[in-house]
């Protein structure tokens, strides 16, 4: 249980002053009822409305994180640096969604909702991810057929079918491209890469599902989102 006016305050609707008032002008409605008692309590079962306009007051909270080198995908670990020390906020079970390896960067999903990750991560459910690839050495010429075939990396079976996007030669030592998986298997790109020919210089993943990585989302930095807006975006 929570004061009406504290839950309001942390949810960016004004200082608890502020609050306040827009609860003695009876502007706050608890199950559909104006409530000018601002030490009433609330919990998640009550559906609120500021302005009749209904708010989120779920405890569940979602994050993405543009995740830089040098961290692991971890909530902790004695020796390495995790994902976890670059989010301020404390809510209680936060955890990433998935993996990234220590030196990919990109798009990462910071969430306590096991439901939600659960949902993103299950097999079933083939939801995409695109990675931003740099390679040292060019790729075989018939890529898209291995690719579309479903390419072998050592596993008992073979992956997905997969697209790439955009490859070009930048220089002797550099080919660019974008690489689209439906599932999430050890090292996966870096080995599909090197089934290819290539070799994994720098990677970036820059998109699951409908959600594209901001791109004013610096390195280290995170926002905050919508639980309604991940189900939308991820189709789960």
């Amino acid at each position: 249980m929570e004061r009406i006016d504290k839950l309001l305050s942390n949810k960016g609707y004004g200082s608890r002053k502020e609050v306040k008032q827009l609860i003695k002008k009876g502007l706050v409605k608890i199950n559909q009822s104006v409530v000018k008692n601002e030490a009433y309590k609330v919990d998640e079962r009550d559906s609120i409305s500021v302005r009749d306009e209904i708010i989120d007051t779920s405890s569940k909270v979602y994050y993405l994180l543009n995740k830089p080198k040098g961290y692991i995908t971890a909530t902790h670990d004695k020796i390495e640096k995790t994902v976890m020390e670059l989010i301020r906020e404390k809510e209680k079970g936060l955890f990433p969604v998935g993996r990234l390896d220590k030196d990919t960067e990109g798009l990462l999903i910071i969430t306590n909702d096991g439901e939600m990750a659960h949902k993103i991560t299950s097999p079933r459910k083939h939801i995409s991810k695109l990675y931003y690839v740099e390679s040292n050495a060019p790729l075989v010429d018939n890529y898209e057929e291995k690719l579309r075939e479903g390419l072998h990396i050592g596993d008992e079976k073979a992956c997905l079918p997969a697209k790439l996007y955009n490859y070009k030669k930048i220089n002797e030592n550099s080919w660019t491209m974008e690489l689209e998986i439906y599932e999430g298997r050890f090292h996966q790109v870096k080995r599909m890469i090197k089934a290819l020919g290539g070799k994994v210089i720098y990677l970036k993943r820059v998109k699951i599902g409908g959600i594209d990585l901001p791109r004013q989302l610096k390195l280290g930095k995170y926002i905050k989102i919508d639980g309604a807006y991940l189900e939308k975006n991820l189709k789960l």
